[in-house]
């Protein structure tokens, strides 16, 4: 355990250093960042029944944009967790600036060791940020652990297909991806972890669309600015990065899921 969480946060760390990846996606999606945007957020929040005063855990939560919309939106109870210091003082900066301390807070810590009792939440949330974690099974077992009887868990990933090769698998790793789960592979953790699936969607399709939209908005909207940010070969990086996933998507070699279920 010890020897995946160092490898989950060097990988994560080169990715999001001085929060240059998360800002790049934020000029693009806004801060709720993962393909879609805010629109995904809600979409996954409906689906979920979120309701008043339930305390719910985001893991992997960024900047915190979800757990404050589902905070200010349904008067939800936010705890967010994430392994990254830069994100978590900048969740909890822009946290305090909107004026939302009553109903979000942040952790330091990792997915696979969460640091929370048994049994302490209504619903756990995650947002396209699992692939980052390297023991999939770990997580979603902590995820039961944490959650109270009925309690829902309902999260969106990025996904491998039986199409995926050993090549592409390789080139995810300077995305700090170091495997992904398949759907029916996220189902089966969920089932023996304890869960009724109440739903499962390959909506991948969905995320080629999206990123290629977002290489057309960093080219028109943002090129100059990210340039001068972080330089040519930032920028030039992060459109191949784009590009890559959108002909990953096409071949059928990669895609991503949402899923809601219940604990039992």
């Amino acid at each position: 355990m010890k020897q995946g969480k160092a490898a989950s946060e060097v990988n994560v760390g080169a990715l999001y250093t001085d929060m240059c990846g998360s800002q790049i996606y934020e000029l693009i999606w806004g801060d709720n960042i993962h393909p879609g945007g805010l629109e995904e957020t809600k979409i996954l929040a409906e689906k979920a029944g979120l309701k008043k005063g339930q305390k719910v855990l985001d893991i992997c939560s960024g900047l915190g944009g979800p757990a404050r919309y589902l905070a200010s939106t349904y008067g939800c109870a936010m705890v967010g967790i994430d392994l990254l210091e830069t994100h978590y003082n900048e969740a909890v900066k822009r946290t305090r600036e909107a004026g939302l301390e009553h109903l979000v807070s942040f952790r330091l810590g990792n997915a696979m060791e969460l640091p929370f009792e048994a049994a302490s939440f209504d619903a756990v949330w995650g947002q396209d940020a699992w692939c980052h974690v390297p023991d999939k099974a770990k997580l979603i077992a902590e995820a039961a652990r944490v959650l109270k009887k009925d309690g829902i868990i309902a999260f969106t990933d990025h996904l491998e297909t039986e199409k995926m090769t050993d090549e592409l698998r390789g080139l995810m790793q300077p995305l700090a991806i170091p495997n992904l789960q398949t759907l029916p592979g996220y189902v089966a953790l969920l089932a023996n972890n304890g869960f009724t699936i109440l739903s499962q969607e390959d909506i991948g399709k969905g995320m080629g669309e999206q990123y290629r939209q977002s290489n057309i908005i960093l080219e028109n909207k943002f090129k100059d600015e990210v340039i001068n940010r972080y330089g040519q070969e930032i920028y030039q990086g992060t459109i191949d990065m784009f590009q890559m996933l959108v002909d990953a998507v096409e071949r059928g070699m990669a895609g991503r899921g949402r899923f809601v279920a219940k604990k039992k």
